[in-house]
């Protein structure tokens, strides 16, 4: 029974990196979450908001560039474990979200969330292969959207809904709201669908997995359920998105040859004279 629980890979996908702060910080959270906590798997969530009440829309959204640390000088741990970079966009208007999914920067991110605000924005989403998660606010209830269909037809294309726990260990006037939002969530795309969470912003805020397991209790899962949202269901995600990167990387571009510059049409003659036998 040890054995095999000792090859259970859980997975962590949301330690917040502040942009005001040190990357010490961020990068002490996941020391802990590796070496203390015994996860294996831990993605670095950078959060932006461009909407009309953050202020950031006409000022411009300005995307960092992915953590990049060399970890073997800062985890002590003789089992393999892989990093994660995510971000998660929070924004109302379909042509901002457009736009980003076309940023190079953007792209440069292993893990793609979404805070849908509006049924558009589900929409867009749908059949959007950059995105590869949806979160929501579990702190303020103005900004959950709660249309079943929307949450299950996400589902049905492939992405995964994720319910954060920290929230409610946070925040004791919210507790009892907050799980009651995860109960609703994951009653609406059910246990395939459900990606457990801590969006903790430090080593304090982060549980254990089998604690996690128990907290699941609390959105409505029975163990099984909520050992699935940390382990089955997170490497479902990552697992579609080491093929994204694969397919990503060997696209072929293609025009029409009308479409060419001399220049260009010149190149493939020489290219192709070049490697004549």
């Amino acid at each position: 029974m040890a054995s095999r629980l000792a090859k259970i890979h859980f997975v962590e996908l949301n330690i917040v990196r502040r942009l005001d702060e040190s990357e010490k910080h961020v990068v002490s959270a996941v020391k802990y979450a590796v070496e203390e906590l015994g996860y294996t798997s831990v993605a670095v969530n950078v959060e932006l908001s461009a909407t009309n009440d953050s202020g950031q829309r006409n000022s411009g959204l300005v995307v960092p560039e992915p953590l990049l640390v060399d970890w073997a000088n800062v985890i002590e741990r003789s089992k393999p474990w892989r990093l994660y970079n995510r971000l998660t966009l929070k924004v109302d208007s379909v042509d901002l979200l457009s736009s980003l999914m076309n940023n190079e920067t953007v792209l440069k991110y292993d893990i793609i969330a979404v805070c849908p605000l509006s049924e558009a924005i589900f929409n867009f989403v749908f059949n959007n292969v950059e995105v590869d998660l949806l979160t929501t606010d579990m702190m303020n209830r103005d900004v959950w959207f709660e249309d079943e269909s929307c949450y299950r037809k996400a589902v049905q294309c492939g992405k995964f809904i994720e319910i954060s726990y920290s929230p409610a260990i946070l925040s004791a006037e919210k507790r009892i709201e907050i799980f009651s939002h995860g109960n609703e969530l994951f009653r609406m795309v059910g246990r395939r669908g459900v990606i457990l969470t801590s969006r903790a912003f430090g080593a304090f805020e982060m549980r254990g997995p089998y604690d996690v397991i128990n907290i699941g209790y609390l959105f409505g899962m029975n163990p099984n359920e909520a050992r699935d949202a940390i382990t089955v269901n997170p490497r479902k995600l990552l697992n579609a998105v080491g093929i994204k990167k694969r397919t990503l990387s060997h696209t072929l571009f293609t025009r029409h040859f009308s479409q060419l510059q001399m220049n260009e049409v010149e190149n493939i003659l020489q290219s192709h004279q070049h490697y004549r036998v």
